[in-house]
């Protein structure tokens, strides 16, 4: 288990878990919220230590909180793609010249909305903040500076965006 009482792959099996199953595994496996945090070296009350160097052991051990994109299609990927759906071109030039200005249209459609995807997500990413305690004091750190033992204050709502986020222990608001 190393350093901490729980493994990289222990966390990501109690992260399928959801409402009363996932309580009953954590009570079950770790004696509830306060076995966790034990094992953790998490503080449920003041969360962890500011201004350590705890925060850079735990990305060390866990990973950072981030979720690596898909490499970006080229352009000439969503065009070969787009000629795939379309296969009955071959009847007439008048036909070919409609499908050629389809898949054209298609696929710089598409590159289009991947590239907004993309800046969306680096948006979020770099600029989308959660409540933590840390130090006994709350503040507001952008979501790739999440550690796996950060206390969260999550607000109604939020929950869902958490599911691709290494976080172990709530406290609601």
């Amino acid at each position: 288990m190393g350093e901490y009482g729980a493994s990289l792959e222990e966390l990501r099996a109690l992260m399928e878990y959801r409402g009363v199953e996932a309580k009953e595994k954590i009570d079950g496996d770790y004696g509830g919220i306060s076995g966790l945090c034990q094992r953790l070296k998490t503080d449920p009350n003041n969360g962890l230590p500011a201004g350590s160097g705890e925060l850079e052991r735990r990305r060390a051990v866990y990973g950072a909180n981030e979720i690596p994109p898909h490499p970006p299609k080229c352009f000439l990927q969503l065009v070969w793609e787009a000629l795939q759906h379309d296969a009955g071109w071959i009847e007439g030039v008048a036909i070919l010249i409609s499908v050629i200005v389809v898949v054209l249209v298609t696929a710089l459609n598409d590159y289009t909305k991947e590239r907004q995807f993309r800046g969306l997500q680096a948006k979020i990413e770099t600029e989308h903040k959660f409540a933590v305690i840390r130090g006994g004091q709350s503040i507001q750190v952008v979501i790739n500076e999440l550690v796996v033992g950060d206390i969260a204050q999550i607000k109604y709502g939020l929950l869902s965006i958490l599911l691709s986020i290494k976080i172990i222990i709530f406290i609601h608001i």
